[in-house]
């Protein structure tokens, strides 16, 4: 039997792919998810407390999957670099609401944010520099990158490379990795 708590996130989750978390109201989450809104209460405190339970959830699924794909793979950093942005895409075509959610979050009252929340936590882009700059670190220590650039500079250099490799709006060109792999080395001064 499904913890009511996850059937409520899971049916908040659901919702956000239909419609903007602001039209979101407690009482059609409640609705949905055939509880008394008192049950959510229970749960959450209030609406943004329930988004930013959700939130959490999904950005862990996220650092999960990514670690897998990328930081816990086998190869060499450029490979793993390239299998954390297949994992990252595919986590957000399967999540796609996770960024109006972290959106939505942004203007959350004060007394909602925690100290490890402060500084953007709900920023995505955040988790996934870091997890690009671990890889960095170890291309560096490989000989692919290039020692006097920081590692941090060429982690925004690969994220926007990245950026780049999705599909382009409304045809499916996806680049491949051994494209994105050049644009990574030719871009970031590989020794060749």
């Amino acid at each position: 039997m499904m913890d009511v708590r996850q059937k409520i996130l899971d049916v908040t989750e659901q919702m956000c792919t239909e419609m903007l978390p602001q039209k979101i109201t407690l009482d059609m989450v409640a609705a949905k998810a055939k509880v008394g809104k008192g049950t959510i209460y229970s749960h959450f405190i209030c609406k943004d407390d329930l988004f930013q339970k959700l939130a959490l959830t999904l950005v862990e699924k996220m650092r999960t999957k990514m670690m897998d794909a990328g930081l816990s793979s086998k190869g060499s950093s450029l490979v793993r670099l390239c299998s954390l942005n297949r994992a990252f895409h595919g986590f957000m075509k399967q999540h796609p609401m996770i960024i109006a959610i972290t959106v939505f979050l942004r203007d959350k009252p004060p007394w909602l944010e925690s100290e490890e929340e402060e500084g953007g936590f709900f920023q995505l882009e955040t988790v996934y520099v870091s997890m690009i700059e671990s890889l960095v670190k170890l291309g560096v220590e490989e000989g692919l990158f290039r020692k006097d650039i920081g590692t941090r500079i060429l982690s925004f250099f690969i994220l926007s490379v990245f950026r780049a490799s999705q599909p382009v709006l409304y045809k499916n060109e996806d680049l491949t990795d051994e494209a994105v792999q050049d644009l990574i080395l030719n871009g970031a001064g590989c020794h060749r």
